[in-house]
């Protein structure tokens, strides 16, 4: 093995990978949990952090003992494939939603769609995170030096009355596993969960 496998493997497994998944979300699309390319590709990713572990030699349960986001990691890998698509009470699965930000004057842009991992034993969390949480992780302990600061991605800061998604060809199919949560930003500019009480959804529709 040369000194630039490790480094290879890891930008071209895990990190573009990663950013990939991580500019799609800003893709103003409604999102079906049951039929997600992007849960899909967060599997895929999950299970190739998983597979370079071994490959290198490192042991993946003694890394989920020690850092969780590793562990949530793993979790998805393990459920792996279709299964995190369905709902199940004691086994990892990946929920998709839209993320928007209210400015409490019945404004309304854009955040991203968000993978939240939903694990039985720890809770729920943000895949994109915790995927680069776990890749940051691998790459210490396999003493790399590789220069990536992963920031998540926000759709543009466009304010409009509605809350507007492109739900493609068939907005009735896509209106029943539609997630939505709202946040607003409080006086340091944090986005904190925010529930408006009175919103409006449209639902664009577009080709295939």
């Amino acid at each position: 093995m040369t000194i630039h496998e490790p480094y290879d493997a890891i930008r071209t497994g895990t990190i573009e990978p990663w950013e990939h998944l991580n500019r799609t979300p800003t893709e103003q699309r409604a999102l079906e949990t049951a039929n997600s390319d992007e849960a899909l590709a967060a599997g895929r990713l999950a299970a190739e952090i998983i597979r370079l572990t071994r490959e290198f030699d490192l042991d993946s349960v003694d890394l989920s003992r020690r850092s969780q986001d590793f562990a949530m990691v793993s979790a998805v890998a393990d459920a792996g494939g279709k299964r995190l698509l369905s709902s199940a009470a004691r086994r990892t699965t990946l929920i998709a939603e839209s993320h928007f930000e209210a400015d409490g004057k019945g404004n309304y842009r854009f955040l991203n769609n968000r993978l939240t991992i939903v694990d039985p034993a720890v809770g729920k969390a943000d895949f994109l995170t915790t995927a680069a949480n776990a890749i940051e992780f691998l790459i210490k302990e396999l003493g790399l030096e590789i220069d990536w600061t992963p920031e998540i991605l926000e759709g543009p800061p466009l304010f409009s009355t509605a809350v507007i998604l492109d739900a493609g060809p068939d907005p009735k199919r896509v209106f029943k596993s539609l997630q939505i949560q709202f946040h607003k930003r409080d006086p340091n500019g944090v986005l904190l969960k925010f529930n408006p009480q009175n919103w409006q959804l449209e639902l664009k529709t577009t080709g295939t």
